[in-house]
């Protein structure tokens, strides 16, 4: 069963206008925003930070959600907003597809080091691609560019397996859905929280993340 993405806050609008992203919303704090997508009105996480409205299309900072679902639930999104959720693929289609297209990921370890990736070029499919991820042009100081192995795959749950490994489903024998390749190299999706981390971040291996969280901004 779906678990669909959830808000337990009032939701700003905008008076008169239909808006579609945060920059449209006029964004000046971080929280909760009402925009339309595709006709339909959808909630979205919007932070202000250096200088940029950023959209939240996924966040793991409290370990109060399982990550490890079916196709349904990645394309139409779960979680809490003002907690951990992901967004949902249909609807980071969307955005990424209408110029929001520089992705970044922050994140911070068990002992409190912290460290970003981001992604000049991040763009995702529609549902015909089944969501194939595109991304480039890495920066940052988390070390290893970890989502270039991810790139032109095509995203992969326990029930729909897409990746490239002959021998398994690397999202089923893992628990970690995403675009895998011959499986990952990040670990966002595990429901064991100790068991997320990044590839080569820290001393050459992975370490255990207490804190992810993925914007979307336009260039």
């Amino acid at each position: 069963m779906t678990e669909p993405l959830s808000t337990q806050m009032s939701i700003p609008t905008t008076e008169n206008i239909v808006c579609s992203d945060c920059e449209c919303v006029g964004a000046v704090t971080s929280g909760v925003y009402e925009i339309t997508v595709n006709g339909q009105k959808t909630s979205v996480y919007c932070q202000v930070l250096y200088g940029f409205d950023w959209m939240v299309i996924f966040r793991r900072t409290i370990g109060d959600v399982l990550f490890n679902k079916v196709w349904s639930s990645y394309t139409n999104g779960f979680g809490n907003i003002n907690g951990d959720f992901w967004l949902g693929l249909d609807n980071i289609s969307f955005f990424t597809s209408t110029g929001w297209s520089v992705m970044r990921v922050e994140m911070e370890d068990d002992i409190g080091n912290t460290g970003y990736a981001q992604y000049g070029i991040f763009l995702v499919g529609g549902s015909a691609t089944e969501y194939k991820l595109t991304v480039s042009q890495f920066s940052g100081n988390a070390g290893y560019d970890a989502f270039s192995y991810h790139n032109n795959m095509k995203f992969s749950t326990k029930d729909h397996d897409n990746d490239l490994s002959v021998s398994i489903n690397c999202a089923s024998y893992y628990g970690e859905p995403w675009w895998n390749d011959d499986c990952a190299r990040m670990k966002f999706t595990r429901d064991n929280f100790n068991e997320l981390g990044w590839y080569y971040w820290y001393a050459g291996s992975y370490r255990p993340l207490k804190k992810i969280t993925m914007t979307l901004r336009k260039p």
